[in-house]
């Protein structure tokens, strides 16, 4: 399976590098948008700690209300983090998912 992808590969870059080019800006236009996303969504996640330790400290943290912003920033904690990753190993390995778009379109999906 490896030498057939690096056949593929070898293929691509010789006969095409235009698509090579243009799946490799394309694969690191998703990882920036999903590192984008990450942020997005580790923003809200710092309210609501600073939300929940702010009501702790005073006192009024209501349990329902508590409960709530605690789910709601764990919840976003993950989709931050899960988003985060995806991004940076886009950047970090971008022929890759430039390989797996191809076999996709191979494959018909």
């Amino acid at each position: 399976m490896d030498e057939l992808l690096k056949q593929l590969i070898e293929y691509l870059q010789t006969v095409s590098p235009q698509l090579w080019a243009i799946l490799l800006k394309q694969t690191y236009s998703n990882a920036f948008v999903q590192v984008l996303a990450g942020v997005l969504f580790l923003v809200p996640t710092f309210f609501c700690v600073r939300i929940v330790i702010k009501a702790y400290v005073e006192d009024a943290l209501d349990s329902v209300i508590g409960i709530t912003v605690i789910c709601c920033g764990v919840v976003l904690l993950i989709f931050g983090i899960s988003f985060l990753l995806s991004g940076v190993q886009g950047f970090y390995n971008p022929e890759y998912y430039a390989i797996a778009k191809i076999i996709e379109l191979l494959r018909g999906r």
